[in-house]
C-alpha cells in the first residue's frame, strides 16, 4: 500500500487560487497510480466544490460511474467540502490495481431515460434561513415535474465543510449512457433560484438525443480511455475546445486520439486502442 501527498500538486494546478480544485489532481493521478502494483492511498486538499471544475460529487457519483465501466475503480471519500473561495476540503482515495488493457467503451448512442437522480447539499452560514438544500432540491424537483412530468430521486446532505456553500447535482441515467451537471450557490442567490436553474439546463441537455454523455464528461475520459489501452469512442451533446485540446495533447504522446463534430456543435471524441 502506497500513501501519496497530493499538496504539491495541487498547488501547481491551482495557480493561485485560493480554492484550487482538488478534484482535478484526483482525476489527473488516479489513473496512472492504478497501473502500479498495490494499492494507493491519497490525500489532497483544496476546494472540493469550485466553479468552472468537477465537483466532489461529480467525481465520485458521475465520474467514477463511467470510469468504472473501464475496470477502473477508485474510492472516494469526502473529509471535508472546501468551498470556492476559501477552499480548505479535503477529499482522500484509495485507488486499487486496474488490470489492462481495458474493455473498449462505446457510447454513440445513450438509450432511454432509466432515472433521474439529484444530490443537494449545503453547510449553511451561523445565519441562514435554514433548510437550503432541501428548498434547492424542491425546486428542482418541481421544475423537471412541471416542465415534462419527469420524476427524480434525491439525497440532501448536511455537509462538514470549512465554509458556508452549496451545491447542487443532477444525474440522468440512460440505457446505455449517463450525463450531469452541477451548480454552485451563489452569495445572494435564492436555493429556490439555484434549484430552478439547475433542472432548466438538465432539461435542455436531455433535448439532445444523439448525446450519451455530457461534455465534461467527454473530455474526462479521455485519460482514462488512453491509460486503459482498450480506447473508445465517445458522442457528446458539444465539442468544447477543451475536449479539442485534450485529444491533441493525448495523440503527442503516440496515442491516437481525435474529435469529430464542429467546436460548439454535437460530436464526440475517439480514442485507439494500443
Amino acid at each position: 500500500m502506497k500513501w501519496v501527498n497530493a499538496a504539491v500538486l495541487l498547488w501547481a494546478v491551482a495557480c493561485g487560487r485560493a480554492a484550487g480544485a482538488a478534484t482535478l489532481v484526483l482525476q489527473t493521478i488516479v489513473a496512472p497510480l492504478a497501473t502500479t502494483e498495490g494499492s494507493s492511498h491519497v490525500a489532497v486538499t483544496g476546494g472540493t466544490h469550485v466553479p468552472a471544475s468537477p465537483s466532489y460529487d461529480y467525481l465520485a457519483r458521475h465520474w467514477s460511474a463511467m470510469v468504472a465501466r473501464l475496470g477502473l475503480q477508485p474510492h472516494f471519500d469526502l473529509v471535508r467540502a472546501g468551498f470556492y473561495p476559501p477552499g480548505g476540503g479535503e477529499i482522500r482515495a484509495e485507488v486499487r490495481p486496474w488490470t489492462r488493457p481495458a474493455p473498449a467503451l462505446v457510447l454513440e448512442k445513450r438509450g432511454a431515460l432509466v432515472e433521474l437522480v439529484g444530490t443537494s447539499g449545503a453547510r449553511e452560514p451561523a445565519k441562514g434561513k435554514g433548510d437550503m438544500a432541501r428548498r434547492q432540491a424542491d425546486a428542482a424537483r418541481e421544475r423537471l415535474w412541471e416542465a415534462r412530468r419527469l420524476e427524480s430521486r434525491w439525497q440532501i446532505v448536511d455537509m462538514a465543510a470549512s465554509s458556508p456553500g452549496s451545491f447542487l447535482l443532477l444525474e440522468a441515467l440512460f440505457e446505455n449512457g449517463r450525463a450531469a451537471l452541477g451548480l454552485l450557490g451563489e452569495r445572494g442567490l435564492r436555493a429556490e433560484i439555484l434549484g430552478d436553474r439547475a433542472a432548466r439546463r438538465l432539461l435542455r441537455l436531455l433535448g439532445d438525443e444523439e448525446a450519451a454523455v455530457d461534455p465534461l464528461l467527454a473530455d474526462q475520459l479521455a485519460v482514462p480511455l488512453a491509460i486503459g489501452r482498450g480506447g473508445g469512442r465517445v458522442a457528446t451533446s458539444q465539442v468544447t475546445a477543451h475536449l479539442q485540446t485534450v485529444a491533441g495533447l493525448v495523440s503527442l504522446f503516440g496515442l491516437g486520439a481525435r474529435t469529430w463534430g464542429r467546436r460548439g456543435g454535437p460530436g464526440g471524441l475517439e480514442v485507439d486502442a494500443w
